[in-house]
């Protein structure tokens, strides 16, 4: 019998980007998920969303530091993005992560050539061109995988509603068991009080 561990690994939370939608490579991404780049992976549900704010903080927790979220926050709000569970069997993220850096290599096109010297004064905040790099480097870059099983599942909560993921009970069993223990683990994380003298 798989174990839990087992079990998460076989999915990716992936989301579409809102330039990957204005240029209508969605319909070629989906298509690369699905048909020729991947073997033995299938989209188990998709969501077209235009995000909120606490969505994105959730989805992009670990940039929330970074110089640049509030343009982050603002891209993802303000334009649809499309949110997909997808099944790939064993390390699952990592063939996706896989799928995204082909993705990006086929069709984005990189204006600027960054350096050292570059990233650190985009890091500072202090760059002559900070917007427009960090626009097209950090926000239109047609597609985001997250890194870990826990962010998958958070994820997957954090985008689809209770019906929605009720739905993923009839289309697979399996992942709706996953998502529910991991909300029993999130409800008890939150239920514990730190001890105080």
């Amino acid at each position: 019998m798989e174990t839990d561990i087992a079990r998460s690994k076989k999915y990716a939370f992936v989301v579409l980007k809102p330039d990957a939608l204005e240029q209508f490579l969605d319909i070629n991404i989906l298509y690369g998920i699905e048909n020729d780049k991947i073997e033995g992976v299938k989209i188990v549900k998709e969501k077209m969303i235009k995000m909120n704010a606490e969505q994105v903080g959730i989805i992009y927790q670990e940039k929330n530091k970074e110089n640049y979220y509030h343009l982050l926050e603002k891209f993802l709000t303000e334009n649809p993005s499309v949110c997909l569970i997808v099944e790939a069997g064993e390390n699952a993220i990592e063939k996706i992560q896989k799928f995204k850096d082909r993705t990006r290599s086929d069709f984005k096109s990189y204006k600027f050539e960054i350096s050292e010297h570059d990233l650190e004064l985009l890091k500072q905040g202090k760059h002559p061109q900070q917007k427009e790099i960090t626009n097209e480097m950090a926000l239109r870059n047609l597609i985001h995988v997250a890194d870990t099983d826990e962010e998958v599942l958070r994820n997957i909560e954090t985008i689809f509603t209770p019906n929605e993921i009720d739905e993923i009970n009839r289309i697979n069993p399996e992942l709706y068991g996953l998502i529910r223990e991991h909300r029993e683990r999130e409800k008890i994380f939150r239920e514990i009080v730190p001890y105080k003298k």
